[in-house]
């Protein structure tokens, strides 16, 4: 799927596209994450992009997220398995829609039965 992007289906019931909502709202995000962020260790201080900020980790150690130390405080970092960051936090996006011929439209809930053979023919 090199250079295409997936449009979700019209009624939002895409579960790809749905799974990634979270990450494009913070308020969502902490949300999302709160019954995980239970039983918090502070961590070490480090910097992130330059940018102050906390761990906080789980009791293992294995999972953390590292928070701005600021006045307005954001996640800055997630780390468990594999890494997500993020930054920019209120900068203006400008967003492009790509040609049709890069679209694939995804099935939505309803039409389960397409498999992703299915979905790649002719890509």
């Amino acid at each position: 799927m090199s250079g295409r992007q997936s449009t979700p289906a019209r009624d939002g019931s895409n579960s790809l596209s749905a799974g990634f909502a979270p990450f494009c709202n913070a308020g969502k995000l902490v949300s999302s994450l709160a019954p995980q962020l239970t039983g918090l260790v502070k961590g070490k201080t480090i910097k992130i992009s330059g940018h102050p900020a906390l761990q906080l980790r789980n009791g293992t150690g294995r999972e953390s997220i590292y928070v701005s130390i600021s006045s307005k405080p954001e996640i800055l970092r997630i780390s468990d398995d594999g890494t997500i960051s993020f930054s920019a936090y209120g900068a203006r996006v400008t967003l492009t829609p790509p040609p049709a011929s890069d679209v694939i439209k995804l099935p939505d809930a309803s039409s389960r039965a397409h498999s992703l053979q299915h979905l790649l023919r002719g890509i």
